[in-house]
């Protein structure tokens, strides 16, 4: 998917940026599969019935040194954490929370924090959303649009701030915008021409330049409203990290980016997660 901006230019949305750097094999199988116990899993026995089959199928398919790793919804997984106590259990499984759960519940947190900031007023008087829309958006009710608004608002966060860093790092700026310059033609030779090699070469020179830590640094300084936003830009990126290890199948990422939520969530009192 490529987005026109203006004639003659061509850039890329940030999933066909990923798509054009990223492994094109698949990193996990969908299938269809008959219910392992049918009954409804609310009920203790059922429940820890159809745990202990998925176990046994696990053990048949990949051996009795491997945990069977199972991903449930947060009442689900208050369930399975209290029978983890039998000792037919142990060390026999590791629980995960859903993804879908844990982006709604961290969506409402970051909603708690920017609720009546301004943010959400922008929202209405810039006619993105109704202020129903945004009133759901605040809740974490609407994945898709508060991942779009919080998206947006983030973009217009680090043009403001990258303004404030070239300040103070002119040179490093400049050695940016040509890498910038090029990348962008490379956009506009076509998405099938686009190579990794480009890629890489902004790495580089975002490495190069430390670009990342001066930003950091630049934003430890912030008081006030400035911290405010600078929170606020942080727990959006937490969210995408968890986004990002979800869809890639990064298990390393995933843990990482949940360790990264929890401090969110403990601030908001989402304890459950």
């Amino acid at each position: 998917m490529v987005v026109n901006l203006q004639q003659h230019t061509k850039v890329l949305t940030w999933a066909a940026y990923n798509s054009l750097n990223g492994d094109s094999k698949a990193k996990t199988n969908v299938g269809v599969v008959a219910p392992i116990i049918r009954c409804s899993p609310t009920q203790w026995p059922g429940f820890y019935t159809a745990l202990m089959r998925a176990q046994h199928i696990s053990v048949n398919v990949v051996g009795p040194d491997s945990p069977t790793i199972i991903t449930l919804d947060l009442q689900l997984y208050e369930k399975a954490q209290k029978l983890m106590s039998r000792e037919d259990m142990k060390g026999k499984f590791v629980f995960r929370i859903g993804e879908l759960h844990t982006i709604f519940s961290s969506l409402k947190a970051l909603g708690r924090y920017i609720e009546a900031s301004g943010i959400d007023q922008v929202w209405v008087e810039a006619g993105m959303y109704s202020p129903t829309t945004v009133r759901q958006i605040l809740e974490g009710k609407h994945l898709y649009r508060a991942m779009e608004a919080h998206t947006i608002t983030l973009v217009v966060m680090y043009d403001l701030l990258l303004k404030e860093v070239w300040k103070e790092h002119t040179d490093e700026c400049q050695i940016i915008k040509e890498m910038a310059k090029e990348m962008q033609q490379a956009f506009d030779d076509g998405p099938e021409n686009f190579s990794t090699e480009v890629h890489e070469k902004m790495t580089r020179v975002l490495e190069q330049t430390q670009l990342l830590s001066k930003l950091q640094t630049f934003q430890e300084k912030y008081k006030g409203t400035r911290k405010f936003i600078s929170n606020y830009i942080r727990q959006f990126e937490a969210i995408m990290q968890h986004v990002r290890a979800t869809r890639e199948g990064d298990w390393r990422l995933q843990p990482a980016a949940q360790e990264n939520l929890n401090k969110y969530f403990f601030a908001h009192d989402h304890l459950n997660y």
